[in-house]
């Protein structure tokens, strides 16, 4: 080989060699991963017979570590709107909100079933030590967002 060659390969080799280490070779801190687990939030669950109930809405609103989820139930007999709200149970509702006159008597047989669970009725009062009986949505938004706080 002549020298020119040895030289043109040389000059190749250490520019792949630089190539490389630009592209592969330096030791950057791994980037940190943000990641956010909302498992331990404050779960609330809503019930209600109809889509579009104002306490959806007053949900949405609550500031806080809240995790809102809303269930529909048919309105049908007490026996069918029982499974759903123990249904909210086995998802660990911290507070379950029962809105509307329709699951008064299911709303009433889960709520003396399950004692330590917490929950609240709009509209319709329930009268027991464990629920929270509010007249319409409009207080809503505090009432779970000073329960997130003080949980």
């Amino acid at each position: 080989m002549t020298r020119f060659r040895w030289i043109a390969l040389a000059v190749g080799g250490l520019v792949l060699v630089g190539a490389g280490w630009l592209l592969f070779g330096r030791s950057s801190q791994p980037q940190q991963q943000a990641i956010y687990s909302v498992s331990q939030n404050y779960r609330v669950c809503l019930a209600s017979t109809a889509a579009g109930t104002p306490a959806w809405p007053a949900l949405q609103a609550a500031h806080g570590a809240i995790n809102a989820q809303q269930v529909t139930v048919p309105a049908s007999a007490v026996g069918d709107q029982v499974p759903y709200l123990n249904g909210l149970l086995a998802l660990k509702c911290r507070l379950i909100v029962v809105a509307g006159a329709d699951l008064h008597d299911a709303a009433t047989t889960v709520a003396k079933a399950n004692p330590k669970q917490q929950f609240v009725t709009v509209g319709t009062p329930l009268n027991l030590p464990n629920v929270h009986d509010l007249p319409d949505a409009s207080g809503l938004t505090r009432f779970v967002t000073d329960a997130a706080a003080h949980s």
